[in-house]
């Protein structure tokens, strides 16, 4: 063999240095295209989750129409979806990320509790009422059914869930972090539907009103109002409630036609009733600053919303709001007319926070997680009001007291 030969003989391989770095061009491609890989595949499996409700959607429908246009009850220790075993496969509760095999008598995804036996026209907005979602791994037992909404709806689909509302449609919503029920209310789905509660005793027509044109805080002239029987514990030692229900009518009119930023109007509830007051003064006093231990809702310069006892007390910029307006007549909607105020408490510590329109429109939808159990044996409420450069009325009546 020649030189020449040998020397081509040799170079038919391919060095180890050559050899290494194709394997290292071949890890980083790998290192790129696997996320995108996996990420598809997910998507593949969010679709497959959405079909599987879209068709458990079908079957509710289709029980409602077999029973009188109800939902089904309580199943107790059974899941909710042995109801539903006439109308479709088992293999349908089996959601493809999920690390257990769902069937019908063990889900994957968990019906509302709050729905159990309605009345399907008692339901007054079936497309923003939830009724079906992702259920957290290890939450498939008993009813399989969705109470603490940001403990058993399981964010397993990028980040998000799959989620279905009572007239049958199916979404995705993606959470990136943020808490479930939260957003979930914030983006206007609601967890617990009016007609589940039960009204207690009788509604208070009387109008309370507060008015005064010098700045500062300013409370009711009576010095507490009582919240309605049946609405807090009767106790220390007394269980917590499943549900209690309060809500009132509330108007603001300003004496002009502007209203600041600065005024605020605030409702405390389970206040402990022990601070002083002076009729037809500044009394300094707002609500963090008269007895913060109590729950506080309102609107103020942050927006409206709800916050729990201790410190934070509203406003707060953490709470989901709207800012009010410059001027009344350019939102009467919001401001100089009534509208339907209702603070919702679950066990003690899920908090829902509503505001309706006197034309039906939801204004204001929140929920946050907040144990006040510890505080719901005061049984006191007040109207505050800060005035800042414009004198302002706050009035209050209809207040009611509803449970589960």
């Amino acid at each position: 063999m020649s030189y020449m030969q040998s020397r081509r003989a040799r170079r038919a391989g391919f060095t180890l240095i050559e050899l290494l770095v194709v394997i290292a061009i071949i890890a980083i491609l790998a290192a790129i295209l696997f996320p995108v890989f996996a990420k598809a595949r997910e998507k593949a499996r969010q679709n497959s989750c959405i079909n599987n409700q879209r068709q458990i959607a079908i079957a509710i429908q289709m029980y409602i129409q077999d029973n009188d246009e109800k939902l089904f009850p309580d199943p107790g220790d059974s899941a909710w979806s042995t109801y539903l075993a006439p109308y479709n496969e088992p293999t349908l509760y089996d959601c493809p990320t999920s690390n257990a095999v769902g069937t019908n008598t063990k889900p994957d995804y968990g019906f509302n509790a709050f729905l159990f036996r309605l009345a399907l026209g008692d339901i007054s907005q079936p497309e923003r009422t939830l009724a079906v979602a992702d259920l957290a791994t290890g939450m498939a037992k008993g009813n399989c059914a969705l109470q603490s909404f940001n403990n058993d709806i399981e964010t397993r689909h990028l980040d998000g869930a799959v989620v279905s509302c009572v007239d049958g449609h199916v979404a995705y919503e993606n959470f990136k972090g943020l808490v479930v029920a939260d957003t979930l209310s914030s983006r206007g789905y609601i967890m617990l539907p009016e007609a589940a509660w039960q009204q207690v005793g009788d509604t208070d027509p009387t109008t309370y009103a507060l008015a005064t044109s010098a700045n500062g805080w300013y409370r009711l002239p009576d010095p507490f109002l009582s919240m309605p029987a049946g609405s807090y514990k009767v106790g220390a030692g007394a269980a917590t409630p499943t549900g209690i229900r309060v809500a009132w009518a509330q108007r603001i009119t300003a004496g002009s036609t502007s209203y600041y930023v600065g005024n605020t109007s605030l409702i405390s509830l389970y206040d402990p009733g022990t601070t002083t007051y002076t009729a037809g003064a500044n009394n300094n006093n707002s609500p963090s600053g008269a007895a913060p231990n109590m729950l506080v809702v309102g609107h103020g310069q942050n927006g409206l919303g709800v916050s729990p006892g201790s410190a934070a007390i509203w406003p707060k910029a953490s709470s989901i709001g709207i800012l009010p307006p410059t001027s009344v007549a350019t939102n009467t909607s919001m401001f100089g007319d009534w509208n339907t105020y209702a603070v919702s408490i679950l066990h003690g510590k899920t908090i829902i926070f509503t505001m309706t329109s006197s034309s039906g429109a939801t204004l204001v939808n929140l929920m946050t997680e907040k144990d006040v159990s510890g505080i719901m044996t005061n049984n006191k409420m007040m109207l505050y009001m800060f005035t800042y450069n414009s004198g302002y009325t706050a009035s209050i009546k209809d207040i009611a007291c509803y449970t589960l």
